[in-house]
């Protein structure tokens, strides 16, 4: 075998070796569980940071915080947050491919107003709405720990954003379309014993009411 020949043999076994380790990296993430996998994805780089426009106007806003992995996929977690009472409503992750990605974010983006904000803002925001809730008795969405993994050392204490939590100085619980009667009154027998029979106010649709479960819209005074 001629030395150009080595040359090329060996240059071929390190591509070999360099695309095999690499999907044996591809193969371990792929076998850790969401929050592993969150973690281990800090250290990438931010592929977005984005909030849907209408925290002001709903007191809703769906958060979503990307990460660029070196396999080319995306890492990413959504955080559903209620400013007016329940923080965190539901939270989201996984690991896609970037054209999987953009779909979804092009699918959200068609059915919200979504916009930049900075990092420092979104984990602010995120971390904030939990210790509201939390002040009120009220626990974050079951997958918020393993998501918020995701914010690896962003630092919140650089975020400039002011937001009012609860409404016109209470919290306003507003049932959604998946909150049950049990839920429900929990929630609301929550509130009552946190915040007395007037320290809050709430709505909740007509086929709940009952079980000393009444609507009480704060417009009604």
């Amino acid at each position: 075998m001629s030395v150009n020949d080595k040359r090329r043999q060996k240059k071929v076994e390190r591509r070999n070796a360099k695309r095999k380790q690499r999907h044996r990296e591809i193969a371990k993430q792929r076998s850790m569980g969401l929050g592993e996998r969150l973690r281990a994805a800090t250290a990438c780089p931010i592929l977005e940071s984005l909030f849907s426009d209408t925290l002001e106007k709903d007191g809703l806003t769906t958060t979503i915080l990307s990460l660029l992995l070196p396999s080319g996929e995306v890492a990413y977690a959504g955080f559903l947050i209620d400013r007016y009472c329940l923080g965190v409503k539901d939270a989201f992750g996984g690991v896609r491919p970037r054209g999987e990605y953009q779909r979804m974010i092009e699918k959200t983006s068609r059915n919200l107003d979504v916009k930049p904000i900075d990092p420092a803002d979104l984990r602010w925001l995120v971390e904030q709405s939990v210790e509201y809730a939390r002040s009120l008795g009220l626990e974050p969405h079951s997958d918020y720990a393993r998501c918020s993994v995701i914010f690896g050392d962003i630092d919140p204490e650089q975020a400039s954003m002011e937001v009012e939590f609860g409404k016109d100085g209470k919290p306003f619980f507003v049932a959604g379309p998946h909150d049950g009667p049990h839920k429900c009154k929990r929630i609301v027998e929550t509130l009552r014993e946190r915040c007395g029979d007037d320290g809050f106010h709430y709505v909740l649709p007509a086929d709940i009411v009952g079980n000393n479960i009444f609507l009480h819209d704060p417009s009604d005074g």
